[in-house]
């Protein structure tokens, strides 16, 4: 169905060219809501209704059956999901240019597949791509971030498969992670992107892939079942600092300043003490969307 903007371009009979955002969103949220969505619609009601549009990845977006219908998709068979889908999207618009744009699930999603883009299955497409946008990303390289917050410190995401290196357009870094942390006047700290770049980081990430393969549901029960399993390793093995580590950390997150993984669900400044980043998002949504209209007619 034609918008507003495609109707306006109609009648001053001109071809209206606008850069599609892809949108993958958080464990168990509709395609098309959350974060992601937000930065769209901001940046379309607000800002300039001509220049983007969303285009929500479709995805389960699950994380097992567990107070979701018996035989709902694991979160990683979630993300190849959305992976796949965002990939055929490319292929039936192979002269459009798009934006990644993911929270948390959503956010690990969008690096997979900016990574296909750079060195992958994918990569046909990278001329198209004009960058992308997180918050609470798991799969955060140390030393990522958006330009307006500050580096969260010795930490990188929780996945396993995390961004080496960012995209990079005519020598401007077009790809911001969006974390929350003390470093940046947060009171907490986002744990899914953000854990220990060391031997209890590592552990973290053992367990948690171990937990994104089983019938979990929300974070907090997702949190808590990480923290009892690292208190058993703890328990288990001989030399257990990191071990001990991890469940700290995990502590930290559950007993957060606002409640549980308070830092990760609120990106909108919706709990005290957080900044609304999803607001920052917009102007950089609108800075790569519009260098890349640029670009294209150039």
């Amino acid at each position: 169905m034609a918008d507003f903007a495609e109707f306006v371009a109609k009648l001053d009979g001109r071809r209206l060219n606008r850069v599609a955002v892809l949108t993958f969103a958080g464990t168990w949220a509709a395609p098309g809501t959350g974060y992601p969505s937000n930065v769209v619609s901001g940046l379309t009601q607000y800002v300039n209704p001509m220049l983007c549009y969303e285009v929500p990845v479709q995805a389960p977006w699950s994380f097992g059956p567990v107070m979701g219908p018996i035989g709902s998709p694991s979160y990683q068979e979630s993300v190849s999901t959305a992976v796949t889908n965002a990939g055929l999207w490319m292929r039936a618009n192979p002269n459009t240019p798009f934006v990644l744009d993911g929270y948390s699930q959503g956010g690990e999603a969008a690096s997979r597949v900016a990574m296909e883009l750079m060195d992958g299955d994918l990569k046909q497409f990278l001329p198209n791509f004009a960058g992308g946008v997180t918050f609470g990303n798991p799969s955060r390289g140390k030393g990522f971030h958006a330009p307006t917050i500050a580096d969260p410190g010795p930490y990188r995401g929780i996945s396993p498969t995390r961004m080496t290196r960012l995209p990079v357009i005519d020598g401007e870094v077009v790809w911001a992670d969006y974390v929350h942390s003390p470093a940046n006047g947060d009171a907490g700290l986002d744990m899914y992107p953000c854990v220990p770049d060391n031997h209890t980081g590592d552990l973290m990430e053992k367990v948690y892939l171990t937990a994104t393969e089983l019938e979990l549901h929300d974070f907090s029960g997702f949190t808590t079942f990480m923290v009892n399993l690292w208190n058993d390793a703890a328990a288990a093995i001989e030399a257990p600092i990191d071990a001990i580590g991890a469940a700290i950390e995990g502590m930290k997150f559950v007993a957060a300043p606002g409640g549980p993984t308070a830092p990760h669900i609120s990106y909108l400044g919706e709990i005290p003490g957080y900044s609304n980043q999803v607001a920052d998002a917009v102007g950089f949504l609108e800075r790569i969307a519009t260098k890349a209209l640029t670009r294209l007619a150039a």
